[in-house]
């Protein structure tokens, strides 16, 4: 039976990048071995390595995944939508329907 690779962009394999297991824990070395994977898998297709701003963005979406996934991206995308829900009643229903009473008030 042939093993299915997950992949992570078109044509990248998920363990090319980072290895077969990930760690929950971000340390400062786990960092640096990301952007040294991510830099060997450039240079062996032949790319540009990343730069000083490259790696700090890899860093950065690195710690940003990991804090998303401690949350549970469901019930971060569930609250997100319950407060867009109450920040449209507040923000738009709740000032037209005021201003709408007002005038069939003033207009009666």
């Amino acid at each position: 039976m042939k093993s299915r690779r997950r992949r992570c962009a078109p044509g990248i394999p998920l363990e090319d990048l980072i290895g077969s297991r990930v760690s929950s824990t971000p340390t400062i070395l786990g960092a640096a071995a990301f952007n040294e994977r991510i830099d060997s898998f450039l240079l062996e297709k032949d790319k540009q390595a990343l730069t000083k701003w490259g790696h700090t963005g890899a860093t950065g979406f690195m710690a940003l995944a990991l804090i998303v996934a401690s949350v549970g991206i469901v019930s971060l995308i569930a609250e997100g939508y319950g407060t867009l829900a109450w920040s449209f009643f507040f923000l738009y229903l709740i000032p037209l329907l005021t201003i709408e009473v007002w005038r069939l008030i003033k207009a009666g």
